[in-house]
């Protein structure tokens, strides 16, 4: 099996996106959910998963729109979908390869050796040359890296300078900050937005939260809901 590049691969994935205009919003969110679970499985060449949770992470509610879209990525080749005839063992998927690199690159996951450079989603490290680790958004990762909004959300909040910043120049408290950050998070995969560079995700959302800080300012709930409160 070649190497997954975690990184590239989803950069490949975007790019393909961009192109097929077959993929709509329930795809998109079933690929991804797919790609964590390959994740989790240390990208084996197969994985099992389960219905239920595939189609609880990816916000899908009907069976029938699951299976059309799960087939439908199947039969475009971005995975390959084997279904159970079990009811007690889960169906297997085998994810498409996109975005390879030798081994030397960077955020490189080598399936033969078992060894790994690649950033678990969820976590704060992102992995460079070296197995120096750096933060997502502290101006050392790449501007026009595509990485995951889970990703960003979680270095986001690990990133005790930017939470600082943004509190002094918005004049919010850390939990208003952070619930606000919870939030645009939630809306941007509700539009079906699931990665983002660094840029634009950090320019977005501080463009955002000063719109969220300005209505708050007009009301008279201001105080109770965190705006202000850390300034008083």
């Amino acid at each position: 099996m070649a190497e997954v590049n975690y990184i590239l691969h989803l950069n490949e994935f975007y790019n393909k996106l961009r192109k097929d205009k077959r993929l709509k919003a329930t795809h998109i969110s079933l690929y991804l959910a797919l790609f964590q679970e390959w994740n989790n499985s240390r990208f084996a060449d197969e994985f099992h998963i389960s219905r239920t949770e595939i189609m609880d992470l990816a916000r899908i509610g009907s069976k029938g729109t699951y299976h059309k879209s799960i087939n439908d990525l199947s039969n475009w080749k971005y995975i390959k979908y084997l279904p159970s005839k079990s009811a007690s063992i889960g169906s297997k998927i085998h994810m498409s390869i996109f975005g390879t690199t030798p081994v030397s690159d960077l955020y490189h996951y080598d399936t033969k050796k078992g060894t790994t450079g690649v950033p678990q989603v969820g976590r704060n490290i992102n992995y460079i040359k070296h197995n120096k680790h750096i933060n997502d958004d502290d101006g050392n990762t790449p501007k026009n890296t595509i990485t995951t909004i889970d990703i960003h959300f979680e270095n986001y909040l690990n990133n005790k300078k930017l939470i600082t910043a943004v509190m002094s120049s918005q004049k919010i408290s850390e939990e208003y900050l952070k619930n606000q950050l919870k939030i645009f998070v939630e809306k941007l995969k509700t539009e079906g937005k699931f990665a983002k560079t660094v840029d634009d995700f950090n320019t977005h959302f501080i463009s955002w939260l000063k719109i969220q800080v300005k209505n708050q300012n007009n009301s008279s709930y201001g105080k109770l809901t965190g705006v202000n409160a850390a300034f008083d």
